[in-house]
């Protein structure tokens, strides 16, 4: 199912840099906040208005996360954490009744964390960060690492990660901080939610016709 981001065969192949240890057994963060954009196979954002509602609903779930993230409209519901390394979603019971209904075709909160933990994101289990999520590619400012996540197979699980293996995101943002977040790099412009939700009156205006 393409809406839910399911379609992760497409992803770029990992360069190098960012390999995973197909031998390690246990999990530990990597950070490629320094990774460059690589101008060649970072596709550019859409430009009208009628490609930018047509690519809200086949978006990999990554992408769609991100662009939620970059509304300011939001940033009650759900937030990057201050270091920009992590998200949490501040109330659940919103998100699932405002937000998830204009990003995807099914408005039910478990099968969001679903996907959250398909996609191999981790949960903070204790600090100032209790909650929130994270993954070494999904970082605040930095869009085209996206690229490079993939879902995993069914039949795959995460590495496990001992509890003092845990990444202390403050401490790294004080060596190698992230950008604040720019809603041009998104990969869904900002104005995404207005046409969203124009294209969804629509919807019920026709409805209400039949």
């Amino acid at each position: 199912n393409n809406n839910s981001g399911s379609n992760s065969n497409s992803s770029t192949p990992l360069p190098p840099m960012l390999a995973e240890d197909t031998e390690a057994t246990l999990y530990k963060y990597r950070d490629f906040a320094s990774v460059p954009e690589d101008p060649e196979n970072d596709p550019a954002p859409a430009q009208s208005n009628r490609s930018l509602e047509s690519s809200i609903r086949v978006q990999k779930f990554p992408v769609k996360l991100y662009a939620i993230l970059a509304q300011k409209e939001f940033g009650d519901i759900i937030t990057w954490m201050p270091h920009g390394r992590s998200w949490k979603v501040l109330k659940p019971n919103l998100f699932e009744s405002l937000v998830m209904p204009l990003f995807f075709e099914y408005s039910n909160y478990h099968s969001f964390n679903r996907l959250v933990n398909a996609w191999s994101f981790r949960r903070i289990s204790s600090g100032p960060d209790r909650g929130s999520y994270y993954h070494e590619l999904f970082l605040r400012g930095k869009p085209h690492l996206q690229k490079y996540m993939r879902r995993l197979p069914k039949t795959h699980k995460k590495l496990p990660m001992k509890k003092q293996d845990e990444p202390d995101f403050y401490k790294l943002d004080k060596t190698n901080p992230l950008p604040q977040l720019d809603e041009s790099q998104t990969a869904l412009a900002p104005n995404v939610v207005a046409l969203r939700r124009q294209q969804q009156q629509h919807q019920q205006q026709q409805q209400q016709q039949q």
